[in-house]
């Protein structure tokens, strides 16, 4: 975070940062498609990650993020490249409030690789890697160890803790299914690799279902949650096809 006071008033300073497009979740509903999300644009926000300590990074209970939206005169694309900023306006997330959000982000990248067609299996693994984590300082696991522990969850406000369960609820069963279609798109040699993967999943979901304090281990129908099962049947489908015509 830039603090003016702390600037010399005879220089000029440029700063410099990435946008990403920022959608209520009501225009979200309107708009379905990647293009539909990045065309005719007007509001932006980055994030600034900070602790209460001064310090960037921190654990995740004292990691907080400061979002900043822009809102620019007119709609991108347009004739100029740069287009004047009309308005500004900042929001803290909390610990809770951003762990949250990373597994929102989580969970729509493995959306997006599991029911992409083709499937770009590299992604979907790194994904997958990188999802079933089972280290308790790192991964999803490391929000749900802070955040929704019996004995911690009574310091945060009830309804963030629900809906990051609920989250967590989703983030299983996406998995789930990522690991399903891995296991069509794999060769011989790395039936190994899956085995790990599926044997940290199992993991997962024990640490999780002890936390939680239910089975959270899904069945085969409940592999697909948002989109239907056929929408999973063919993502399977088509991985299977794609792996024995390689």
């Amino acid at each position: 975070m830039v603090t003016q006071s702390e600037l010399d008033p005879k220089l000029a300073y440029i700063q410099v940062t990435h946008v990403t497009p920022y959608l209520e979740k009501t225009e979200l509903e309107d708009r379905q498609t990647d293009f539909e999300q990045n065309h005719d644009i007007d509001t932006f926000m980055f994030e600034t990650p900070f602790t209460k300590d001064g310090k960037a990074r921190g654990n995740p209970e004292e990691q907080w993020k400061r979002r900043t939206i822009l809102k620019t005169e007119y709609s991108f694309p347009y004739v100029k490249k740069r287009i004047k900023v009309q308005s500004r306006r900042t929001t803290e997330l909390s610990p809770i409030e951003v762990a949250i959000h990373e597994m929102h982000v989580r969970v729509q990248e493995l959306e997006d690789v599991v029911f992409m067609e083709p499937t770009d299996a590299k992604k979907l693994q790194l994904l997958l890697q990188g999802s079933v984590c089972v280290q308790v300082n790192a991964g999803p696991l490391a929000y749900a160890s802070v955040f929704l522990d019996p004995a911690l969850c009574n310091m945060y406000p009830e309804d963030k803790v629900e809906e990051l369960k609920d989250i967590f609820r989703e983030f299983l069963k996406i998995c789930y299914s990522a690991l399903q279609v891995n296991g069509k798109l794999i060769s011989q040699d790395q039936l190994e690799y899956q085995e790990v993967l599926r044997q940290n999943y199992k993991k997962l979901c024990t640490s999780l279902s002890s936390l939680f304090g239910e089975s959270l281990w899904p069945h085969d129908e409940t592999g697909s949650f948002k989109r239907n099962s056929m929408a999973l049947f063919s993502a399977i489908s088509g991985a299977s096809q794609n792996s024995s015509t390689a």
